[in-house]
């Protein structure tokens, strides 16, 4: 609630997030980041505090992960926020469903391939 008040305020952001302007002093490096992303976040979040650290942490435990599979009962269900982008760069193999959450002003459960997996669409705001 802090995060919105912020921007409600006006006191959020000092710079946007995602999309920065030529004038930006870290313009540059946006750009770079961009070009050299090799799969590890979705294009256009490599500056994403939260997709950094997210992207760290998977390629840390992935590995780990890799050789307990086999060993962990049920389905191999993974769950993804907006894209399928770490689930297949870091469990490639690993989930047998893909199921996602995504942000939409209709929450709602669709269905997506393959098939048995979920698609959850929640309201940013409510979620």
């Amino acid at each position: 609630r802090f995060h919105q008040r912020g921007w409600d305020s006006g006191l959020l952001p000092i710079r946007h997030p995602w999309f920065s302007e030529q004038s930006d002093p870290h313009f540059a490096i946006g750009v770079k980041m961009t070009e050299d992303n090799n799969g590890w976040s979705p294009k256009g979040h490599e500056r994403t505090f939260e997709r950094v650290q997210l992207a760290d942490w998977l390629e840390r435990t992935s590995d780990f992960i890799r050789h307990a599979v086999a060993e962990l009962p049920g389905e191999k269900r993974c769950l993804e926020w907006d894209a399928s982008t770490y689930s297949r760069r870091y469990f490639k193999g690993m989930c047998d469903l893909t199921d996602m959450v995504m942000f939409d002003d209709d929450p709602r459960a669709l269905p997506r391939e393959p098939a048995g997996s979920l698609e959850y669409r929640v309201d940013l705001h409510e979620a």
